[in-house]
């Protein structure tokens, strides 16, 4: 067992076993956290089952804790590296033409509702607008209970995100989505070490911590959502983990799968 490294919220160690088997154990931290922290290893391993069911690369569970608070979850192992620098131009141009893949396999699956599959706000919602307002209220709460200091009131930031809530109600159809998908969260492997400059020297082997965290996972839709991170162009979100950094919490390794 040897830790890894990379993030601040899971712990999180490889296992190799002794026929030669590698896996990934994330342990969650003691609560409390943030209001979307909460079962973020159930969002994560909700959103593993729907890259499955999309044949996007991501982790599989392997075992959890039983019940929606669990705090261990074993994962099977992806090869590979973040995606970093060390990618050159041309590989980087196919990598995110194969993300875009991945991305648009992914919002084809749907869900029973709107939010959280963990249940981390509540159940699910009928409908993107409650959901979304359920998201949106719980960071200001956030702030309030640990006195942070905001650039505004929290109220205010509320109110003005209520002020165009009427366009939500366009959104239908729950679709996954990773709303924290940045080379950071993504593992790459070469297929072809000694072409470095090949179009298909790399290739994504998986995409780390589902909605937000991955996460976590969320049902929402990928119409209205967009990534934050360098590979923009890529429709909506993507695969894989946790998405956290959309409600301001902390991340996980991104070498951990």
């Amino acid at each position: 067992m040897r830790p890894l490294g990379g993030g601040t919220y899971n712990t999180v160690e490889e296992l190799r076993l002794t026929d030669g088997r590698r896996s990934v154990l994330k342990t969650a931290p003691d609560p409390p956290g943030l209001r979307c922290e909460s079962r973020l290893l159930r969002s994560e391993e909700e959103f593993c089952r729907a890259a499955a069911e999309a044949g996007v690369p991501a982790p599989r569970t392997v075992r959890t804790d039983g019940g929606p608070a669990a705090r261990h979850t074993l994962q099977t192992h992806c090869p590979g590296i973040s995606w970093d620098d060390f990618l050159t131009a041309v590989e980087q141009a196919a990598l995110r033409r194969e993300l875009g893949g991945h991305v648009a396999r992914l919002h084809r699956v749907t869900g029973p509702g709107f939010g959280y599959p963990s249940g981390a706000l509540g159940p699910l919602a009928p409908d993107w607008r409650t959901a979304f307002t359920a998201m949106t209220d719980a960071v200001p709460a956030d702030a309030r209970d640990y006195a942070a200091d905001l650039p505004c009131p929290g109220d205010e930031v509320v109110r003005t995100l209520r002020s165009g809530h009427e366009v939500l109600e366009e959104v239908t159809v729950p679709r996954a989505v990773h709303f924290d998908l940045w080379p950071g969260n993504i593992l790459v492997h070469r297929t072809d070490p000694a072409s470095a400059d090949s179009s298909t020297a790399s290739a994504c082997s998986g995409a780390t911590r589902w909605p937000t965290s991955s996460p976590s996972p969320c049902w929402t839709t990928s119409r209205r959502t967009r990534t934050s991170s360098p590979v923009t162009g890529t429709p909506g979100a993507a695969s894989a983990s946790t998405a956290r950094r959309g409600c301001g919490s902390r991340s996980t390794a991104p070498t951990s799968t």
